[in-house]
C-alpha cells in the first residue's frame, strides 16, 4: 500500500481542497518512489536543476492507498481495487474482412532500373533527409550531446558520470496495418537494432498509439494486436516499458489513419561514447552484412513507393537471431572494432547503402545472393546491420563481406550511381516543401 500526506505536495494555488490535489492534472510533474534513506541524494539533483522537489509519503504494508489532509485521513481503497479488480474496457474486437486480402503478395516483376528506383526512394517522404526538421529544435542538450540526431541514435553524455544515454524514435504505420502484432514488434526489434548500432543497451520503452476510432470493431482489433505485439518484443529482448500515451479517434470522413505505435527507446552505454558512425568516412574499409538477406517485400518502402502498393505481409521477426545480433554488434562497437555501423530496415540494403554514402566516400559492392534481384536489394529483412571496419579486423566481425569503401559512386550489384546523384535525391525533399 501507500500512504501520502497531501499537506506536503507543492501546489502553487492557494485553497485546494485534498479532492482538487489529488485529480489536478498540471504538467511537468512526476512521482518518484525511491529507497528510504536516499532522499537528501535526490533533492540535491532537483535543487542543481532549479526544480521543486518534497517527499509526500512512503509504501506501506497495510494494502491500502491511504491520503491524509490536516492529519485526517480522506481516501481509504484497497489497493487490488485499483489493480486487479480494476474495471477494464472490454469493447467488441473483429479482425478486418480485408486484412486477408491486404496481405496476399501482390506479383511484382524484377526491377528494370535499380538505380533510378532507389533514387526514387531517398527522394521519399518517408526516407528523405529530415534535417530540415530537426534543426529547427535544439539537439545540443546542454553541450553534451555526443552524437546527434539524424543516424541511427543520437548520444547523450550524462555529466559527472561515464555514462552515455542512447535515444532512437521510429514508427511503421504501413507495416502495422498489414499486421498490427509482427509489424509492432518489428518496430521494437529495429529500435533496439538502432541502438546496438551505437554500442548502447536499451533500458525502456515509451510509445504513443496512434489509432483510429476504437468503437468500430476493426480498429480496437488493431490496436489490441498491436499491444500485443509490442508486449510479446519488449519481453523477449527484456526491455521495460516505462510510459506511453494513446491518440484515438484519429479519422477523417470515417478513414482512419494507419495504425501507428510511435517507439521511442532509450539505451545506456557505460564508460566513454564510442568512436562510430552511420556514414562511410574513410578509404578502404571493408563492408560486411552481419545477418541474412531473404528479400522480404511485404509492407515495404519498395512497393508503396515505386508501385503505389500497400501489401503484402511484413517481414517476421526472430528473437533469439535479434538477441544475437543486437549483443554481437554492441561488443563490436564498443571494443572499438568498428568505423560504422548502420541497421537495414525501411527501403532494404540498397537504402541503407545510399544512406552509408552520405558522408561523401562511396565504394564497390556486391550483393549477397550475387543476382541483384529486387527483393534482395530493397527487402525490409529484420535482423541486419551493414559494418564497415579494418580489414584486419576481419575474423573477429564475421558475416558476408560486400567489398570496400573508396570512390564516389555507390556500385550495389546493378546499381550504379554517383554520390551527387544520392545526395541529390535524398536532401531537398523538405526543404523543398518549406519554399
Amino acid at each position: 500500500g501507500v500512504r501520502l500526506d497531501l499537506d506536503r505536495v507543492p501546489m502553487r494555488a492557494e485553497g485546494m481542497t485534498p479532492y482538487e490535489i489529488l485529480l489536478s492534472e498540471s504538467q511537468e510533474r512526476m512521482l518518484l518512489v525511491i529507497e528510504d534513506g536516499k532522499e537528501d541524494e535526490v533533492f540535491r539533483i532537483f535543487d542543481k536543476w532549479d526544480l521543486t522537489a518534497a517527499k509526500i509519503g512512503e509504501v506501506t504494508d497495510d494494502g491500502y492507498w491511504r491520503c491524509t489532509w490536516h492529519g485526517e485521513e480522506v481516501a481509504a481503497i484497497p489497493v487490488a481495487k485499483l489493480t486487479g479488480s480494476a474495471p477494464k474496457y472490454d469493447r467488441p474486437q473483429a479482425r478486418p474482412d480485408w486484412q486477408d486480402a491486404v496481405q496476399v503478395m501482390p506479383e511484382i516483376p524484377e526491377e528494370a532500373d535499380p538505380g533510378a528506383a532507389l533514387l526514387r526512394l531517398l527522394g521519399s517522404e518517408d526516407l528523405c533527409d529530415k534535417r530540415w526538421i530537426w534543426r529547427q529544435y535544439d539537439h545540443q542538450v546542454g553541450t553534451d550531446t555526443t552524437v546527434g540526431p539524424g543516424l541511427d541514435a543520437a548520444l547523450v553524455r550524462v555529466k559527472g558520470t561515464d555514462k552515455h544515454l542512447a535515444f532512437v524514435a521510429d514508427a511503421n504505420g504501413r507495416h502495422v496495418y498489414l499486421d498490427p502484432h509482427t509489424g509492432t514488434a518489428g518496430q521494437v526489434v529495429e529500435a533496439a537494432r538502432n541502438l546496438a548500432c551505437v554500442g548502447a543497451e536499451a533500458v525502456g520503452l515509451t510509445d504513443c498509439l496512434n489509432f483510429g476510432n476504437p468503437e468500430r470493431p476493426e480498429i480496437m482489433w488493431q490496436f489490441a494486436r498491436s499491444v500485443e505485439g509490442m508486449g510479446e518484443a519488449c519481453r523477449a529482448l527484456d526491455i521495460p516499458v516505462v510510459s506511453g500515451n494513446v491518440s484515438l479517434y484519429n479519422e477523417t470522413d470515417g478513414v482512419a489513419i494507419l495504425p501507428t505505435p510511435g517507439i521511442a527507446v532509450v539505451g545506456l552505454v557505460e564508460g566513454p561514447a564510442p568512436d562510430i558512425s552511420g556514414r562511410f568516412e574513410a578509404e578502404g574499409l571493408e563492408v560486411a552484412l552481419l545477418g541474412d538477406a531473404p528479400g522480404h517485400l511485404g509492407g515495404s518502402a519498395y512497393l508503396a513507393v515505386i508501385h503505389g502498393l500497400e501489401r503484402g505481409a511484413p517481414p517476421p521477426v526472430d528473437y533469439e537471431r535479434e538477441r544475437a545480433l543486437h549483443d554481437h554488434v554492441r561488443s563490436l562497437v564498443r571494443s572499438g572494432t568498428l568505423r560504422c555501423a548502420h541497421d537495414i530496415s525501411d527501403g532494404g540494403l540498397a537504402v541503407a547503402m545510399g544512406e552509408l554514402c552520405m558522408g561523401g566516400i562511396g565504394g564497390r559492392f556486391t550483393v549477397p545472393d550475387g543476382s541483384g534481384a529486387t527483393g534482395v536489394l530493397f527487402g525490409e529483412d529484420h535482423g541486419r546491420v551493414i559494418v564497415a571496419y579494418d580489414p584486419a579486423n576481419r575474423d573477429k566481425v564475421g558475416g558476408t563481406v560486400l567489398g570496400v569503401t573508396g570512390g564516389d559512386r555507390l556500385v550495389l550489384g546493378p546499381i550504379d550511381v554517383s554520390i551527387e546523384a544520392l545526395k541529390g535525391a535524398w536532401q531537398p525533399t523538405f526543404s523543398t516543401w518549406a519554399d
